[in-house]
This record gives structure tokens, sequence and C-alpha cells, in this order.
């Protein structure tokens, strides 16, 4: 969820966000302020949130993820909450309009499941990769916010301790499968016989 803009899943947050324009916010503060019956009334009645999904290339992973998209404020915001589990090969791709600040990061309230996201740069090039544990509380301001110290415009949530098992670090790319395949980077060509 992203925390200070606050996003679900990992929420997203905004360092220094008042709330006020951010619905998430908004939700949150009317949990804390004591209106938890009626904000949790409002969720629970409001339309349900769907995705689509995508085949995803992890750079250095041969085979693509299928990836839920996320790419509106309502999706964001959702993200994997209330998940029991994530498939092997799952993730979830949270995208922005633009870059988001360095201060932005996710936090795990109403996250059930521990992920790993990597937050990626316009050109796919991942700048950071943390690992976030459920938040216990049910206070969100409780929860422990994880901010990647760079700017970003996607982030990849996917069970935790995936990118350590495929030796996945920062610099690598996150990208559209090439031909159906994962084992080609965008920008490389692919091998043939000079006969």
């Amino acid at each position: 969820m992203l925390a200070d803009l606050t996003t679900g899943g990992g929420c997203l947050i905004e360092p220094g966000s008042d709330g006020v324009n951010n619905p998430l916010a908004q939700f949150t503060r009317a949990v804390v302020n004591g209106g938890r019956q009626q904000a949790e009334a409002t969720a629970a009645q409001g339309a349900p949130v769907t995705f689509s999904s995508k085949e995803l290339c992890v750079e250095g992973v041969a085979a693509p993820l299928e990836v839920e998209v996320a790419q509106t404020q309502a999706q964001r915001n959702r993200g994997l909450m209330q998940r029991d589990s994530l498939a092997g090969d799952a993730g979830m791709l949270f995208l922005f309009d633009g870059p988001m600040a360095k201060g932005v990061g996710f936090y795990m309230y109403r996250t059930l499941i521990p992920l790993d996201v990597a937050f990626a740069d316009p050109d796919g090039r991942i700048v950071s990769i943390m690992t976030m544990t459920p938040c216990p509380h049910e206070d969100p301001r409780r929860c422990k916010v994880y901010r990647p110290g760079r700017a970003f415009v996607s982030a990849l949530e996917v069970n935790a301790g995936f990118f350590e098992r495929h030796g996945v670090e920062k610099g690598d790319r996150l990208f559209d499968p090439q031909e159906g395949r994962c084992d080609l980077a965008p920008d490389d060509e692919p091998i043939t016989d000079k006969d």
C-alpha cells in the first residue's frame, strides 16, 4: 500500500499530505477518529474494485509473471488488502500518472501476507527493493511505511522472498514480454546464426 497518499496491499503515503483530497486518507482519518463503523460500511457498500491483468517480465526471471494492474486511485488504495495468499508467479503492478516523490512509500494496513516491493523508474529500472510485513495494528497510523528514498513511477508487489530467490537486484528492469519471452530485455537482440 502507498503511505501518505496511502495505497493498499502496500498503501501509498505522501509525506506531509493532509489527505484533504485523498479518499484513502479520508477513510483512514474517519476510522482513526472514531468513525470506524460508518467508514467501514461506506467502504463495504462501495463498488467492488476490479483489476485487469497482464504478463510482466522481471529481468533475470525466465517466465513472465501474471500481474494485476492497479492504475486508478481506487485500485491502488485496495491493492492486495485482505488477500490470504498470492500465487508464486503472480503479483500486482501499481502504475502512477507521474513520478512519485522519493518520500512517498507503501504500508501494509489490512494486508495479510508478507510482500516484496520493487519500485521502478520510467524506464522500468528498479530503484529500490524492500520486504514488507503485515501491519498488526487496527490504527493505520501505527503501520510502518516503506519508502524507497527515490522517485518512482511504478511498483511491483510479489510474495516476500521472490526477488532474493531469483537474484533480482536494484538496477534490473521490469518490462513487457518480447515475442512472448522474458529472456530478452527490450533492448536486446535475439541471438541468430551468422551463417
